[in-house]
């Protein structure tokens, strides 16, 4: 059996006509994303008309197929091609697959998956195995609904059904948790931590040296390292995604380095960037604001742009995406970008993940903690109920963070809290350590003002008052760290 991809990306303008009653955007600070929508299709090479209407029914219910990969609807696609391979080569029909052929499918799995990217073969995590399960289950459940087969139940899979709720209690949320006895279960989960910024400087040196390095003609290695310049700034300054990198245009720049100009009052005004918000049913779109330094960088990428656009593409078809090939004057996609951040952390000497999305995770977080210290917020719990019930906390983290709900923001509201709380024992041990050089300072001042040595009752006396002062402020410290502890026990 071939173990070619099983399903192909088609634009969404050629699977559908365009609606006439949709008007295009008028923001043309952000473009709006194209769609790639996957068409899933047997080894021979036919379309599987029941995996594609399985697609469309889950790119109707609200799955993303924004990105080159297809989005959610091709990772789904993806986990669907296991099933298909696995059916084709057991020489079976969707309507006829069991329990033991169910069961048999789950453990293949297990096995080593060979790839072009993975020539010695990798085993799937119990994540992606049972990831990849649910959505087999997912698809036949429908397929037997639609088709009217009876693969579940009595005589066919075995699933067990279970009712959880999350949520805090005035806003409980209930789900069906689906399972298989065969499937391995789910790792615990890992969030990528906020990228440092001793790892930015790092990206920053790594662009520079390879400039120096670069064979390329001048003005492409001269575009290509501001063009990495610019992509580091707009990730710290945004916090976007990757894919809503890709979608940023050179208008929204322009834009914000004319806001930053100094006006005739002696005052800059408010520089910033338009986004597109991925991760929303309906094309939205939001602003963040930028600092003049931060939006200083991009100046000289403009410059560079247009000679490239010039030399390549030409100005007529120029597509007005801000990060465009160097080659071709073409829009970057967002596996490009990561292809980028992967060569600066290889050319730093960098031998941990540092990706973009975790420069999204550096900017929600810090602006939670300028929020938190803003208006002296004690705990997690206080910070959710007041981003719930006041306008001046919600807006900025919901405007940064693109979220639709405060749910997802859950991460980042604790791990937000864990910095303040390391921030103040690192505060707290640098005036321990404060105190004790006072004293030391103080001590030897009374020895050389005596001119004379001192008994220890003339020293005790003449420390008395910088001592009464020393155990004051000890005990502020001691009743601040104890309050933290407490708080923290609280979260």
């Amino acid at each position: 059996m071939t173990s070619k991809q099983l399903f192909k990306l088609i634009p969404q303008s050629k699977v559908a006509a365009n609606d006439s009653r949709k008007r295009p955007s008028e923001n043309i600070h952000a473009a709006s994303p194209v769609k790639f929508v996957p068409m899933l299709r047997w080894s021979c090479g036919h379309w599987c008309l029941e995996g594609n209407l399985y697609l469309q029914k889950q790119y109707r219910s609200g799955a993303s197929s924004i990105g080159v990969k297809g989005g959610t609807l091709g990772v789904k696609a993806g986990r669907l091609s296991k099933l298909l391979r696995f059916v084709e080569s057991k020489n079976v029909t969707l309507n006829s697959i069991d329990e033991p052929t169910f069961c048999k499918f789950i453990e293949s799995l297990d096995e080593l998956q060979v790839s072009k990217q993975w020539k010695k073969g990798r085993k799937n995590s119990d994540t992606t195995q049972s990831e990849i399960a649910l959505e087999a289950i997912s698809f036949l459940r429908w397929f037997s609904e639609v088709f009217y087969y009876n693969i579940f139940g009595t005589g066919g899979i075995q699933i067990s059904e279970k009712e959880t709720s999350t949520g805090p209690k005035n806003r409980r949320k209930s789900r069906i948790i689906i399972s298989h006895h065969k499937m391995p279960g789910f790792s615990e989960k890992r969030h990528r931590l906020a990228v440092d910024d001793s790892d930015i400087e790092l990206l920053y040196d790594a662009a520079y040296r390879l400039y120096k390095k670069s064979p390329l003609p001048s003005w492409q290695k001269n575009f290509i390292h501001e063009r990495r310049r610019a992509m580091i700034g707009a990730l710290v300054q945004t916090g976007g995604r990757r894919t809503e990198l890709s979608l940023m245009t050179t208008a929204t720049v322009k834009l914000a380095l004319a806001a930053s100009q100094m006006g005739d009052d002696g005052v800059r005004g408010d520089a910033t960037l338009t986004l597109t918000t991925l991760k929303h049913k309906r094309l939205d779109y939001r602003k963040i604001g930028v600092t003049d330094t931060g939006i200083h960088p991009f100046r000289r990428y403009l410059d560079l742009r247009e000679t490239v656009i010039r030399k390549t593409c030409g100005a007529a078809n120029d597509s007005q995406i801000l990060f465009v090939s160097a080659r071709y004057g073409t829009p970057l996609n967002e596996q490009t970008i990561d292809s980028e951040f992967q060569t600066l952390r290889k050319e730093a000497g960098i031998d941990y993940q540092v990706v973009p999305h975790m420069f999204r995770h550096r900017k929600i977080v810090n602006v939670i903690i300028e929020l938190v210290l803003q208006y002296d917020i004690l705990s997690k719990t206080d910070f959710k109920v007041r981003l719930i019930t006041q306008d001046d906390i919600k807006i900025p983290v919901m405007q940064v963070s693109g979220h639709l709900s405060e749910e997802g923001l859950d991460w980042y509201i604790t791990h937000a809290f864990k910095v303040i709380n390391q921030v103040d024992r690192v505060r707290a041990a640098g005036r321990r350590h404060n105190l004790m050089q006072d004293f030391k300072a103080e001590y030897e001042r009374i020895e050389r003002s005596a001119g004379r040595p001192l008994s220890d009752a003339e020293r005790g006396m003449a420390m008395a008052p910088f001592l009464a002062k020393m155990y004051s402020d000890l005990k502020d410290l001691d009743d601040q760290e104890g309050s933290n502890k407490n708080k923290g026990a609280k979260e």
